[in-house]
């Protein structure tokens, strides 16, 4: 009795897997206008650009991807938009952060921890 129920939970297993993907409707969305023409812009040294607001108030920005006191540009406010630069090489782990490298408001380059900034529409 105990093997057929096993070959029973296994069927059933198999059969939910195999029909789950006939059962789920497939959508498709379509990118705005918005997030193809503003949000993004091409890069050819830095990857790809997305726009996105701080989060919190008082995040460090800073010249290099760790945290210390040395490395201190200016603080953002909350709300504060910025350029942030999408690509493997502007990406770094370091301080139990991860750091994107970004563009301030003045033109000015360097990094952000990633938890506190959003991109705008852009996940």
């Amino acid at each position: 009795m105990k093997k057929l129920f096993k070959r029973f939970i296994a069927f059933a297993f198999a059969a939910a897997l195999l029909l789950a993907p006939l059962s789920t409707p497939i959508t498709t969305y379509a990118a705005s206008q918005s997030t193809s023409t503003e949000n993004i812009k091409a890069n050819s040294n830095k990857g790809s650009y997305y726009t996105g607001t701080i989060e919190g108030t008082g995040v460090r920005f800073r010249s290099s991807p760790k945290v210390d006191s040395s490395n201190i540009i200016r603080t953002f406010t909350k709300g504060e938009k910025i350029g942030v630069y999408n690509s493997d090489i502007n990406c770094a782990y370091a301080d139990g952060y991860w750091w994107s490298y970004v563009e301030d408001k003045n033109g000015v380059y360097g990094y952000v921890a990633s938890n506190y900034f959003s991109t705008d529409g852009i996940e």
